[in-house]
Parts: C-alpha cells; sequence; structure tokens
C-alpha cells in the first residue's frame, strides 16, 4: 500500500465503517495496478490473451464447450481508469467460460443463491436434492475452479469459488452467471475484482429494478475487467488474502475493545444505581463525569447513561430529599379531597392496595400509587368507520396523533400524521398541551408529552394529572424505565400485553410535588449533558469520515481535488441567494444541488443516496471543506429554539469570484435555477424535502421505463425510501406533485437514478 495509506493508518480504522472502506480502498488499488509492483519479465496482458484465444478453439473443439459471445473492444467512456502498460481492458466474456446447463438426472448437490455466505465468500452447506425434487432454476454445469455471482440482487455481493469436490454433481441456481477463467488464471483474482467497486459501479450503471434490482448474464459478460499478467494475478490474489487478513484481525480487536468499552461502561453505570442516597449518587457521580469524554463516545453508551439517570430519578436517588416537603401521602389526600369536593365518584387506586410486592423500596414520604389514582387516564377517540373517511379530513387543520408520531417523538410530540376537519373533531377529543400519550398498538406503551393541542385515536392512551403542580414530565420518565419489564410494576395477575387496565394497575413511585420538580430539573441538566455528548460525538465522526474519505481519494487519485469545482461553484451560487434565509441549512443546502443537477442536467458526477431527509452525495462535506478553505462560506452550528441543531452558512470574503463562476456555467439554465428559487426559496425545509424526494422517486421510476401514477409515488416515497418518510400523509404528497406539475418541475428520466443505501459501498 503506499506511504500515504500507511502513514494514516490509524486515522482510516478509527473512521465509522473505516474497516470496510480500507477493504475497498485495497480492492480499488489492487484492480488499478497500485497494490503490487510490475515485473517486467512477466508476460504481457497482450500474449495471455493470444494463449486464452487458443484454450477457447481448444475447448470448443475437444468437449464443445462454446466461448461466450463477446461484444467489441472497450473504449473512449467503456474505460473506467488508466492500466498500467503491461496490462489490458476486456469484457469478462474474455477471461472464462461456463459448462453449460443440463437437467439433473441423478441426485446432485444444489448450489443455491442462499448457500453463499457473502462476508466470507463461501459456499456452505449445499443440499443434496432427489432427481425428482429439483427446481427449476437448477440447471447450470459447475466445477471446481468456478466462479459464481448471483446476478439477482447484486449489491449483496453473493460471490463465491467452488472449491470442494463434491460426492453428488454440483449444480448451481441459474440465478448465478458462471465464469470459469482461461490459461490457468486464478479464480481468486475475478472473485476479488468482482467484489471491488470498480464493478459494483459498472454494475450499478446496468442494473434493472429498485426493490429488487438484477442484471442479466449479457450484461455480466459485458463488463469491464482490467488484465493483469498472469504472474501479477497471482501476486495479486496473495497480497489482497494478505491484507484482509489483516483487516480480519483489526476488526476483531476493535469488537474487542468495544465489548470492553461496553462493559466498562455498564460496571461504572451500575455504580451509579448502587448509589444508596442523592449523597452517595453525588460522589459517584463526579467520579464518573471526569471522565465522560473518554467514556461515552458511542451512542449505545450515551443512551446507556440517559436511561440510568431516568432510573435513578424514579427511584429517588437522582436528587436529595427535604423533609420540610409536603409528603407524596398528604398530596394524595388533598386530591382525594379535591375530587370528593367536585363529586368526582372516581377511585382512589392506591397501588398499595393491591397487594404487590413492589419493584424497589421508596425513599422517606414518598408513595406508590397509580396514574388514575392521581390524573385522569384515558384513551383517546377515533369513533367513525372507515377511519380514513376523507370527509374527517378534507380542508382539516386540527392536529391527528398517531402511534407513530408518539413512537419518533423523543419526550415530545412535534409531528402530527393528518389534520382533522370540524367532522373529525366531532368523532374524536381534541387534547390539550402537555397531555402524556401512551401508546398501546402498534409501538407498545412508547410516550411523550404533547407539544400542541391534538386528537388521537384509541390505540393511543392520554393521561393529564390532577394538580398542576405534578409535573407529567416526571410520570413520562418513569414510563421511559418502566417500558421494558412492566411487569414489575403490574399485579402477577395482570395479561402481559398492554391496555389502559394494565396501564391504570401500574405501580408508579410517587415523590413529594416539590422534589419531583427537582428530579424534572435535574433530568433536563444531565440531558442536555448526554445532548451535547452526542453532538460532539457525531462532529467527531464526521471529521474522522470526512478524513477517511479523503485519504481513500488521495490513495487512489481517481480525480484531482479539482474535480468537483463545478459542484462548488453552484454551491456558491446557492449560498449566496439564500444564505440570508432562516430556512436555508446543510438539508436544504443538498436539496437544491440535487434538483438543479438532475432537473437542468448539469451532470455534476453526484451519486444520490437515499437518506432520511431524501436525496443525499457526501460529496457535499468535500464542497463545504473545500469552499471554507478557499475563503468562500463557512458553515456554522446554530441551536434552534426547538433544540435542534442545524448547520447554517456564512458567506466569505472570495464567494463573489466563485458564486459568478457558478453563474457562467449555469449559462442558460441560470433562468430556471432562478424561477426554482422564487418558488421555492421561502418554504419551509420540509417542504424542500418532499419535493426533492418526490422528484427523485419519480426519476427513478422513469429510468427505469415505468409510467408511475401518483398513487405509486406516494406508496414509494414513504415506504421504499425511508422509514421516517411515512410522517408524511399521502394527501400531502398528493398536493405537492400537483403543485410539482403546475409549475413545471417534472423528471424526465434520463439522469443516473438514486441508490439504496444497502447498495452503497461507502
Amino acid at each position: 500500500m503506499s506511504a500515504l495509506l500507511t502513514d494514516n493508518l490509524s486515522l482510516l480504522t478509527v473512521a465509522p465503517n473505516g474497516v470496510k472502506k480500507l477493504r475497498e480502498l485495497i480492492l480499488e488499488l489492487a484492480m488499478r495496478g497500485k497494490l503490487v509492483p510490475q515485473d517486467a519479465g512477466d508476460e504481457s496482458a497482450s500474449g495471455l490473451l493470444g494463449r486464452i484465444a487458443k484454450e477457447q478453439r481448444r475447448l470448443e473443439a475437444e468437449i464443445n464447450i462454446k466461448a461466450q459471445k463477446v461484444a467489441p473492444d472497450l473504449s473512449g467512456d467503456e474505460i473506467p481508469f488508466e492500466v498500467p502498460a503491461s496490462w489490458r481492458w476486456v469484457r469478462v466474456a474474455t477471461v472464462g467460460h461456463g459448462w453449460g446447463q443440463k437437467t439433473p438426472d441423478q441426485d446432485f448437490t444444489y448450489i443455491d443463491v442462499g448457500c453463499v455466505d457473502n462476508v466470507s465468500g463461501k459456499i456452505l452447506s449445499p443440499n443434496v436434492v432427489p432427481v425428482d425434487a429439483a427446481p427449476s432454476r437448477a440447471r447450470k454445469i459447475v466445477k471446481p475452479g468456478t466462479l459464481l455471482y448471483s446476478t439477482i440482487r447484486p449489491y449483496l455481493l453473493n460471490v463465491a469459488v467452488v472449491e470442494d469436490v463434491y460426492a453428488n454433481e454440483p449444480i448451481a441456481s441459474t440465478a448465478f452467471a458462471v465464469v470459469c477463467p482461461y490459461a490457468g488464471m486464478p479464480a481468486r483474482y475475478f472473485f476479488w475484482y468482482l467484489r471491488s467497486p470498480v464493478f459494483v459501479r459498472y454494475v450499478e450503471s446496468v442494473q434493472m429494478g429498485i426493490a429488487y434490482p438484477a442484471i442479466n448474464d449479457s450484461q455480466f459478460f459485458k463488463g469491464p475487467v482490467p488484465l493483469p499478467p498472469l504472474g501479477e494475478q497471482h501476486r495479486i490474489v496473495d497480497k489482497i488474502d494478505e491484507l484482509m487478513a489483516f483487516c480480519d484481525r483489526l476488526e476483531a480487536k476493535q469488537a474487542g475493545a468495544e465489548t470492553a468499552h461496553a462493559h466498562l461502561v455498564q460496571t461504572l453505570l451500575e455504580s451509579l444505581r448502587r448509589s444508596v442516597n442523592a449523597a452517595d449518587f453525588s460522589a459517584s457521580w463526579q467520579r464518573l463525569s471526569e471522565h465522560f469524554q473518554t467514556l461515552f463516545t458511542t451512542e449505545a453508551s450515551i443512551d446507556a447513561l440517559r436511561q440510568a439517570v431516568l432510573e435513578l430519578a424514579v427511584i429517588g436517588k437522582l436528587t436529595h430529599q427535604d423533609c420540610s416537603d409536603e409528603s407524596a401521602s398528604v398530596l394524595l389526600e388533598r386530591i382525594q379531597r379535591m375530587r370528593s369536593g367536585r363529586g368526582d365518584k372516581k377511585p382512589k387506586l392506591l397501588a398499595k392496595s393491591s397487594g404487590q410486592e413492589h419493584p424497589f423500596e421508596l425513599p422517606k414520604n414518598w408513595e406508590w400509587t397509580t396514574l388514575p389514582a392521581v390524573g385522569e387516564l384515558s384513551r383517546g377517540k377515533s369513533r367513525h368507520r372507515p377511519r380514513n373517511d376523507p370527509s374527517l379530513y378534507v380542508g382539516g387543520s386540527i392536529p391527528l396523533v398517531q402511534t407513530g408520531d408518539v413512537a419518533r417523538a423523543h419526550g415530545v410530540v412535534r409531528t402530527h400524521s393528518a389534520m382533522y376537519n370540524a367532522e373529525g373533531l366531532a368523532q374524536s377529543r381534541l387534547w390539550p398541551v402537555g397531555t402524556m400519550c401512551i401508546t398501546i398498538a402498534a409501538n407498545i406503551a412508547d410516550s411523550a408529552i404533547l407539544g400542541f393541542e391534538a386528537c388521537f385515536p384509541d390505540s393511543v392512551v392520554g393521561f393529564i394529572p390532577d394538580l398542576p403542580e405534578l409535573d407529567v414530565r416526571y410520570f413520562e420518565f418513569f414510563l421511559r424505565t418502566a417500558k421494558s419489564n412492566l411487569q414489575n410494576f403490574a399485579p402477577s395477575t395482570a395479561q402481559k400485553n398492554i391496555n389502559l387496565e394494565i396501564l391504570g394497575l401500574l405501580s408508579v413511585p410517587l415523590p413529594p410535588a416539590n422534589e419531583m420538580h427537582r428530579i424534572v430539573s435535574k433530568v433536563d441538566h444531565v440531558m442536555a449533558l448526554c445532548d451535547q455528548l452526542k453532538a460532539s460525538q457525531k462532529k467527531a465522526r464526521e471529521l474522522s469520515d470526512a478524513l477517511a474519505d479523503a485519504i481513500v481519494a488521495a490513495a487512489i487519485a481517481e480525480k484531482p481535488p479539482a474535480s468537483c469545482s463545478s459542484a462548488i461553484y453552484l454551491s456558491s451560487y446557492l449560498v449566496r441567494k439564500l444564505a440570508s434565509r432562516p430556512t436555508f441549512g446543510r438539508t436544504a443546502h443538498m436539496k437544491w444541488l440535487f434538483l438543479a443537477d438532475q432537473h437542468l442536467g448539469l451532470e455534476l458526477g453526484m451519486t444520490y443516496e437515499r437518506q432520511a431527509a431524501g436525496p443525499l452525495d457526501k460529496l457535499i462535506y468535500q464542497v463545504e471543506e473545500q469552499a471554507a478553505q478557499s475563503q468562500l462560506y463557512a458553515t456554522q452550528k446554530e441551536t434552534l429554539k426547538s433544540g435542534i441543531e442545524k448547520i447554517v452558512y456564512r458567506p466569505a470574503a472570495a464567494i463573489d469570484r466563485a458564486a459568478d463562476a457558478g453563474a457562467a456555467e449555469l449559462g442558460d439554465k441560470r433562468a430556471e435555477l432562478d424561477r426554482l428559487i422564487g418558488l421555492l426559496g421561502g418554504h419551509k425545509t420540509e417542504d424542500l424535502e418532499i419535493v426533492a424526494t418526490l422528484y427523485a422517486v419519480w426519476n427513478d421510476a422513469l429510468a427505469e421505463g415505468q409510467q408511475p401514477d401518483d398513487g405509486w409515488l406516494i406508496n414509494e416515497f414513504r415506504t421504499n425510501w425511508h422509514k421516517g418518510k411515512e410522517r408524511f400523509s399521502p394527501e400531502l404528497l398528493a398536493k405537492w406533485l400537483s403543485w410539482m406539475r403546475e409549475h413545471r418541475l417534472v423528471p424526465v428520466g434520463k439522469i443516473s437514478s438514486t441508490r439504496h443505501q444497502g447498495s452503497l459501498l461507502h
């Protein structure tokens, strides 16, 4: 490997998916002739091709093995990159042959796609199948040394070499393309090539289908192959095997370190849980906080810290007890007197009256109680059937919250799934801000506080404390801690699922009202600290990822840094136009780059992934970094009132030069981009996300030769892009599709499509 790579190996391996990137880089370098030195004494690839041609003729004459039909030589844009002078670019069909097909005539060893372990590239436990039970796909003859490549969902990299000799004749599925290399060439060289980013990029350029992409045999055998001299092929295989074993050791070492780190974090958090009282907790917390930056370096460790703090909060060990506080028992009596005074006949429902054993001992002045004993606990309402009747929604303005909104809320419900009109409200109930929502269907016992007035169906339960001094967030904290082991807080006679009755019987630890406020305040403080830790971790991860990408790019040296200059000029043009608008951040920036590239046909060479917020190319991070280095603009993190962090842009001294260059490159297309900015520039980021994603979904379908209707596009958007897209209602998406047609923002399917994350190498 190059000195650049070896000198920066530690940076690469600690990056997110760093070892995976290292594996890909090893293959990329190998297939470019940069992994092992060339040997002038080797027979050239041209000489090897001469011997291959002779073997093709011999096999055809002796055993009627027909060579694959070879397309014309590669030329022009078909050649991915330059290779050493002793190499040649050829097609897959040139380097190997198949063994033909047959219908099994005796019991046989069946090699199906499921037999291939795509991590190790091994064929594992193929079944012996009776001849009378042969699947219709069991047709391809294989022998030891044969290479198998699955043409169905090729991004899974189900590639393997048949190495074993089987007692029963091996027959492979027709889902495989079969290659037996000519002239004694090592099958493992082609095995590694077919798994390399080079061939993956080719496959992605020709495969058909989105949910289940595939290529046919013809496309496979037309694929480009860099053919080194035979001796160099063997050296490349040996070096790759050596380096992949090194990567295995790195992964094992990392896994061991991660396990040890997780055990250390768990041990220290257990010391917090074992605190006898608030003073003991404070001392343990002080010891822990001195090492925060080294202990809590992963999302899992930070989440474990959050959970431990919540658990300590509801058992009375997070804050000190104050004997002058009104006790919980007096508080309960006050609630009962208030209910009696207003003629409320609801029972007191103290948990201790059930005679059950409680999961832990309470501090002095606390009491076990139930939710109905301290507030209203009721199911939401949605009486009308069918629930999706349009008459409930047309022209609606009243938010309807569903279980998914609660599950995704992270403490406070800020989204809604639909909007009721007056008719919808009449058959439901409007709950006030501050209601605790608890799901009892689909997402069981998820909880969050309602951030706005809203309705919800009977799959969500609402809880409102009787007294204003009872902080509803405390009860939500308790439910979060109790969710995983509700049986410990429910009577032994209760079923182990969840419904309104079970929720009403749960034992709830009730502190004095004053202490409840201290608990909530303390939890807020610690959660803010966790947020800071997570933000720092994310920033460090992004920086590490960017450094790793830069190292990989420099090691490959496929393109000079100036290769993204067009994207930088366009980015500068957008930043100059939009940076002053409050809705313009990194998410909006990326969507504008996508729309400009795809709608205007700029061919920026960007590769868009299907991400939660719409189409994304990670090149944006490189663009931002180079823009900062060139003093075009700087990025800055801002925290919104909602607590969400946002990346904003600050134009710098040289931005006019780059923005003017962007305007010049746009040429006649500039007017269309300015028109779109006039239409969408003032909209919310979420609106831009919808439009960009709809455009991408629509464009993908057209590129596949489909003519989708709105229903198909909406379904693809919500179910086959990213799970986060389900939050957008079909009605809203239909409205935006109409808007796009009205304003001539319609794709034609000629530009490259977006890619599922499962198919990506980076």
